[in-house]
């Protein structure tokens, strides 16, 4: 994976099982498997690192009345 230093520790952790659980399933993937997987692991692991650190958020958002 990359560098995911820049995470808080729980979100690492998260960051970390999601990758191996992608993984698994891209490596078998017959429409993404290929001879590349160093190229393929280092492009999955930056847009989950990516989404950790700027994707959406399950926030709860209250309007007042």
């Amino acid at each position: 994976m990359t560098n995911i230093n820049t995470l808080d520790p729980e979100t690492a952790d998260l960051v970390s099982a999601a990758f191996a659980k992608s993984w698994q399933f891209v490596r078998t993937d017959p429409e993404l498997g290929h001879d590349n997987t160093d190229a393929m692991r280092i492009r999955l692991s930056r847009h989950l690192e990516s989404l950790a650190k700027y994707g959406e958020r399950d926030l709860v958002v209250r309007e007042e009345l």
